[in-house]
């Protein structure tokens, strides 16, 4: 446990967790539910990862070369799958509730969904460019990057759905799972590139071969967003997230920014977002908003007084020189987000 940071990296016989100290129990101080529960999330994904990763593994990773880079694309297998049981495994255990589950999981849609990457890279991809792009990351990363462990926990979801529907839940991905561990995790056999069709064809049967064949060029090779709302079952409904005024400007400004000797500096600039439009850049250092200086501190209370379909004039300074730009704000042209609420 340290003052800050939070991962994990599996080894063949033992993991190694890092997280910050408030996240796990200690002597005289009142737990943070919240903060335990991502502790507990983490140690799940590192535990799951004994058998999908240890023992299940690509085919091109065996042998394992550690000189160079092995290159996959099925991480969004490996590392999107544990992702998604992670949770799910916290929600069986009963370590936490339906509601708090279902919480976790619009939140990892919410934030694929607001970005831009998603549209540009598939999850096959993403998982081959590993080395060179998700963890090479630079300041243009979420416009041209979807992360394979967030999505594909989102597409292991779809997946699950899909075949609980098409079944009429007598099978579900847990299914696909075991498959997978007797044919792969008992003989160490790697798997291939293209190793889950027969898997899948196996234990769904023929009949879903079209489905899955669609499934795997819409959301896999392709980069379509993956309708969970659609494939709900009848006890769970998504609802358009309600956001406040200030939620609504973020997402429409679309930019990230940090804090540097007191300036507010840019670090990344959405694509299609005001900020964007106004010809704002990663770098740029803000100094006000119609005549308001903006700070960290200050930024919320700025952008608060604003109104919607204002004309908005910005000042900054780029390489030390000063600058000026417009744009308004559209509060109806923002990103989907949604609650997932159980109705049963």
């Amino acid at each position: 446990a340290v003052l800050a940071g939070y991962g994990g990296l599996e080894h063949r016989n033992s993991t190694a967790l890092l997280c910050k100290r408030d996240q796990i129990p200690q002597m005289n101080t009142p737990l943070d539910e919240s903060a335990y529960r991502e502790f507990l999330g983490l140690c799940s994904h590192e535990y799951f990862h004994a058998w999908l990763v240890k023992r299940i593994q690509p085919q091109a990773f065996q042998p394992y070369q550690l000189d160079r880079r092995n290159h996959t694309r099925l991480l969004w297998l490996f590392e999107g799958f544990t992702s998604y049981y992670d949770d799910l495994q916290l929600l069986r255990s009963k370590r936490i509730d339906l509601k708090t589950y279902l919480k976790l999981v619009a939140n990892n849609w919410n934030g694929i969904l607001r970005g831009p990457g998603r549209l540009k890279q598939s999850l096959a991809d993403s998982s081959f460019d590993a080395w060179t792009k998700y963890y090479q990351a630079d300041e243009n990363t979420p416009n041209a990057v979807v992360s394979y462990y967030g999505k594909g926990a989102l597409l292991a979801l779809g997946l699950d759905l899909k075949i609980r529907n098409f079944t009429k839940n007598r099978l579900s991905l847990d299914d696909i799972i075991r498959a997978i561990w007797h044919k792969h995790g008992v003989t160490l056999e790697g798997i291939a590139e293209d190793g889950l069709d027969t898997i899948v064809i196996q234990v769904i049967g023929s009949d879903f071969t079209k489905t899955w064949n669609e499934f795997k060029t819409r959301y896999i090779f392709g980069s379509e967003d993956i309708p969970v709302q659609r494939w709900l079952p009848n006890t769970i409904t998504a609802k358009p997230k309600s956001h406040s005024k200030l939620e609504k400007i973020k997402l429409q400004l679309g930019m990230r920014h940090t804090e540097v000797n007191g300036w507010l500096k840019i670090t990344h600039v959405l694509d299609g977002g005001a900020a964007q439009l106004a010809g704002l850049a990663p770098g740029d250092l803000l100094a006000s908003i119609n005549g308001e200086r903006v700070t960290t501190a200050r930024l919320d209370k700025v952008l608060t007084s604003l109104n919607p379909e204002q004309v908005l004039t910005i000042c900054f300074y780029r390489d030390d020189l000063e600058h000026e730009c417009m744009t308004v704000l559209d509060l109806n042209q923002l990103p989907d987000q949604f609650d997932l609420i159980p109705t049963a």
